[in-house]
């Protein structure tokens, strides 16, 4: 019930203190003091299930007077809803728009926009950095310094996210998800069943890809992206070399159905969704081609009016470097009006109306806007989808140990652009399982 949830929220924020909760006479749950990293990993399990902890990336790093720790679940245990959320400010449990919206850009690239990530966190800075008195039930600060906590929290997700890799083996039994604080919940199954299905689809109601698609052309042209040639600097997400000198994702057996990649490493066998990675690969180098670009910006024939408050069009004429930065020149022409000039040349067809009140939006809550980052990418992640492996089409080995390779040497190569997973480890303990082998 609400008390049970409530007081193993409170014993994460105090791992040095023990908690004992009975019921008529029924010890419901016993906590004992969790002194050593053991115990307090028994302890997250005991709030948010065996299967969260066996999917759980440990956090722990310090900047600028700013100490994150705790763990962070692999985006292929993502969740329906938020039941799995649970964020710490000086050990107290608080939800923030900031905190939110820092987590969920981190996720942005890695899990599908309905799914939502799972993660016990704790932030631990200077208690004259945040405000508590927020909300009777203090459960909402307010930071003096909101964007650099916001960007703290982004850069280190997302630096955990872009080096991580499927953990563990497949999971050969069903799915079922369970309340944060139900029963334990089994981790998922890391083969995606819906493999053979058409790629899902983010938003892109605002950027018609046909026009978007020629913009790029050039773009990609100067990049000079050669066949097998790498754009993304690796960063070890998947260790390039085996202990044994191997590489880590072992050398291609076969192709099955045009789907599915067989390889086989060290540990066992490897599976691969050729599709699924090429995407993310493909999608990788178009980032990092996009990166080293200037943002090119194409005047409209019409000019487009914006209307707005006061305060907004005040808030607009503040930023007007940044929008400009961004591609977008704007003018202010009333007290309660701006005149959008120019717009990105990939966003040319884009509501303008909309791009623009959505940064205001970002702008006023955080100090920061992604809107047009996030617009791109979308495009982006459209682009490598169709420019990548298409299923039913045969590999030769070269083309297989190929892409191996690249898994290894790309960021966020355990997910597709959807979210989906890209690649799966069988251990030879799975296999023997499977077969009955030593019973």
């Amino acid at each position: 019930g609400h008390i049970d949830q409530f007081l193993r929220r409170i014993a994460l924020a105090h791992p040095a203190v023990a908690f004992v909760l009975a019921h008529n006479g029924r010890i419901v749950f016993d906590l004992p003091p969790a002194l050593d990293a053991e115990q307090r990993r028994r302890r997250v399990a005991a709030a948010l299930g065996e299967g969260f902890m066996e999917n759980a990336m440990p956090v722990e790093h310090a900047s600028s007077g700013m100490h994150l720790s705790g763990w962070v679940a692999h985006p292929s245990f993502s969740r329906s809803s938020t039941d799995q959320q649970l964020f710490y400010v000086n050990g107290r449990v608080v939800r923030d728009r900031v905190i939110a919206h820092a987590v969920r850009r981190a996720f942005a690239d890695v899990l599908h926009y309905s799914r939502h990530p799972a993660f016990v966190l704790s932030l631990t800075l200077n208690p004259a950095d945040v405000d508590v008195n927020v909300h009777p039930a203090k459960t909402e600060v307010r930071f003096r310094q909101a964007g650099m906590v916001h960007d703290f929290l982004f850069s280190t997700l997302s630096r955990l996210l872009a080096q991580s890799s499927p953990i563990g083996s497949a999971e050969l039994t069903s799915v079922s998800e369970k309340g944060a604080f139900g029963p334990k919940t089994p981790a998922p199954t890391k083969v995606a069943a819906a493999a053979r299905q058409s790629p899902l689809s983010l938003p892109t109601h605002r950027l018609p890809a046909r026009d978007a698609v020629r913009s790029y052309e050039a773009l990609l042209q100067s990049a000079s992206v050669e066949h097998g040639e790498s754009l993304v600097t690796p960063v070890d997400p998947v260790p390039a070399v085996a202990e044994a000198g191997k590489p880590s994702l072992g050398h291609a057996l076969a192709h099955v159905h045009g789907v599915y990649i067989i390889a086989q490493n060290e540990a066992g066998l490897v599976i691969v969704d050729a599709h699924a990675a090429a995407e993310r690969i493909t999608y990788e180098k178009l980032k990092a081609a996009w990166a080293g670009a200037r943002i090119p910006r194409q005047p409209l024939l019409l000019p487009v009016t914006v209307s707005l408050s006061e305060s907004e069009a005040d808030l607009a004429e503040t930023w007007l470097e940044v929008f400009e930065t961004l591609g977008i020149v704007i003018d202010r022409v009333g007290p309660t009006q701006l005149k959008v000039r120019e717009l990105p040349a990939p966003l040319r067809h884009a509501d303008a109306n909309q791009l623009v009140m959505d940064m205001l939006d970002e702008l006023g809550q955080y100090g920061r806007t992604e809107v047009i980052e996030r617009q791109i990418n979308e495009l982006l992640s459209r682009m490598a989808c169709h420019g990548s492996i298409r299923a039913n089409r045969r590999l030769q080995r070269e083309e297989m140990d190929a892409l191996l390779r690249d898994i290894e040497a790309t960021e966020r190569s355990g997910q597709c652009n959807h979210g989906r997973p890209t690649w799966t480890q069988l251990s030879m303990q799975d296999l023997d399982r499977l077969f009955m082998r030593g019973k």
